[in-house]
C-alpha cells in the first residue's frame, strides 16, 4: 500500500500535515473496462453483476476499516505540496 505524506492547504488558507493511505490517485484519464464490443448483449449484464459485487465488497471493507481507524477523505491535488511516498506491504 502506498502512504503519501504531504502538506495540504485548505480553501480557507489553513495548512495541515497529512498522512494518507492512497486508494485513488489523481488522474486526467477516465479509466474503465471497454465494453464496446458487447454493450448490447447478455455478457454486459454478467460483467456488471460481477463488478457490482466486487465494488460492494470493497466498499464494505473500506467502511469497516475507516470505522476502526479514521476517515475516508478526498484531497484536491492542486492543494498538495511536499509529498513523499512510502510503500508498506
Amino acid at each position: 500500500m502506498k502512504i503519501a505524506k504531504f502538506t495540504y492547504k485548505k480553501s480557507s488558507g489553513d495548512t495541515s500535515e497529512r498522512a494518507v493511505i492512497v486508494l485513488v490517485e489523481p488522474s486526467k484519464f477516465l479509466a474503465g473496462i471497454d465494453v464496446t464490443s458487447f454493450e448490447n448483449t447478455d455478457k454486459l449484464a454478467e460483467v456488471v453483476k460481477k463488478l457490482n459485487a466486487l465494488k460492494d465488497s470493497y466498499v464494505q471493507m473500506v467502511n469497516v476499516i475507516t470505522s476502526e481507524v479514521g476517515q475516508y477523505k478526498q484531497f484536491t491535488a492542486a492543494n498538495i505540496s511536499n509529498q513523499t511516498d512510502t510503500y508498506v506491504k
